[in-house]
């Protein structure tokens, strides 16, 4: 409903060539039948992008991947379709992730990156994507907090991946 009513707004309509949607922030997993690899993605956000394409937006979506966004795989074989041939990808992309680096190591390595990135985003090789979420640092040692659920988390120094 929310979108519906974003989406069907004459003045969101009329500058949608401006304005792109990013559906959702950092699902975890969506389920269906019982799996996550079946395509319960395609099943949870291809209702949402025709609803916003039959209320009269053109401009860009950009759809979520699962595991924080930083997997698509499932989208491979259960693809979006959209009318407007308009869609991508929103990732999150930290240099440390997909087996390049740790938070110990601050030389991630340049090809595995690459390599595991069009492993778990292999719809970079067929949709526009934006990432919408980047950093990392290594850690610093003797020191952190608990998260939200009560993990230790280390400290970093606080500088960006490049």
């Amino acid at each position: 409903n929310i979108w519906h009513e974003f989406a069907s707004d004459p003045y969101i309509q009329e500058h949608s060539g401006q304005i792109s949607i990013e559906l959702a922030n950092e699902p975890i997993s969506i389920t269906w039948n019982g799996s996550s690899d079946n395509g319960a993605m395609k099943e949870f956000f291809q209702p949402i992008v025709n609803r916003i394409r039959r209320d009269g937006f053109n401009g860009i979506i950009w759809v979520p991947g699962t595991t924080w966004q930083q997997n698509y795989r499932d989208y491979v074989k259960h693809p979006i379709v959209d009318s407007q041939n308009n869609l991508g990808y929103a990732v999150h992309c930290y240099p440390g992730w997909y087996k390049s680096g740790s938070g110990n190591n601050d030389n991630t390595n340049k090809e595995i990156f690459y390599n595991e990135f069009l492993d778990a985003v292999p719809v970079a090789k067929t949709n526009p994507i934006i990432v919408t979420e980047i950093d990392w640092s290594p850690y610093k040692p003797g020191s952190g907090h608990k998260d939200e659920q009560g993990n230790w988390v280390e400290s970093n120094y606080g500088t960006w991946g490049t």
